[in-house]
């Protein structure tokens, strides 16, 4: 039988929920600070890359969309603070490419 009234018991029990709380938080913040894709991966993204290149290297864009009349792929994860941008010119090869936190101010890495 298990005495409810007993400090031992609580004691126990906030221990084991403070960890499991202290756990969750920080497993939240890795998850919330990692890349939108793997940094080994966005190293070998290339200006002059074409589509095909880039969707075997990074795989399937989270969103296409168009931007100037040109197509752009999104990468990342809406759980993730990180977001990679990759624009392509009209021939399909990479023009530019970011990788940034929203709201601060993405630096492209060639036009």
């Amino acid at each position: 039988m298990v005495n409810f009234e007993s400090t031992a018991l609580w004691v126990w029990v906030f221990g084991i929920l403070f960890v499991l709380g202290a756990g969750f938080t920080i497993f939240s913040r890795w998850c919330y600070n990692s890349p939108a894709a793997p940094v080994e991966k966005v190293n070998k993204l290339r200006l002059g890359m074409h589509m095909a290149d880039v969707r075997r290297l990074l795989g399937d864009p989270v969103r296409e969309r168009a931007y100037e009349d040109l197509p752009e792929w999104q990468f990342g994860h809406r759980l993730k603070n990180f977001v990679l941008i990759v624009r392509f010119n009209e021939d399909g090869h990479v023009r530019e490419f970011y990788h940034f936190r929203p709201g601060d101010p993405g630096k492209p890495v060639g036009n």
